[in-house]
């Protein structure tokens, strides 16, 4: 067995899906012409996300978190720099 997507609730599966495309550097987003969801994954194939329309708002905190790389410590400011760009948060920083 494997793992072959991450499936995250949202209110709008486009433009999160369109977010993340973004800050990974990725292949593009395909998204249902209904708004109900929305994909994003490698250009080469592989592990892909996927986000679903959910009616109901967010009451609680985020269940699932993605662990990513920002490259080198040096490349980490203009990472930031650019996920800010994107409408993306810092949440924490770690020392």
């Amino acid at each position: 067995m494997e793992i072959t997507c991450v499936t995250v609730d949202c209110a709008d599966a486009e433009a999160v899906a369109a977010f993340w495309n973004e800050a990974l550097n990725w292949g593009g987003v395909a998204a249902a012409p209904d708004g109900s969801g929305a994909v994003c994954g490698p250009p080469g194939g592989g592990i892909y996300l996927e986000f679903v329309r959910v009616p109901e708002s967010k009451t609680r905190k985020n269940r699932v978190h993605l662990g990513c790389s920002a490259g080198t410590l040096a490349e980490l400011d203009a990472t930031i720099d650019r996920l800010h760009r994107l409408s993306g948060t810092v949440a924490w920083e770690e020392e």
